[in-house]
């Protein structure tokens, strides 16, 4: 996982990566939740992720992440943009 403090309590989860030997077993989850739980309530989580990565989308829209935006990436790619409102302590 890479994770940017982008100031104002907001952050900005870059990459995860999951092995796919161990896909689909609720890892991305767990990492996820534990960010959170780890970095501190209060704070706006934002990420992007490709148009075509639809399990993505599901695991964040299900952690309360919105899409906010798309856009087209510089090598021609659509990514959805998320965000995640900071969450009462």
């Amino acid at each position: 996982m890479i994770v940017f403090d982008m100031g104002a309590r907001v952050y900005n989860l870059g990459r995860i990566w999951i092995d796919p030997d161990f896909q689909d077993r609720g890892i991305r989850r767990a990492a996820i939740a534990f960010l959170h739980d780890e970095i501190g309530p209060g704070r706006t989580w934002t990420l992007d992720t490709p148009s075509w990565a639809v399990r993505n989308h599901h695991v964040y829209e299900s952690m309360g992440y919105r899409k906010v935006a798309e856009q087209t990436t510089p090598d021609g790619w659509v990514e959805f943009l998320y965000r995640r409102d900071a969450q009462p302590s």
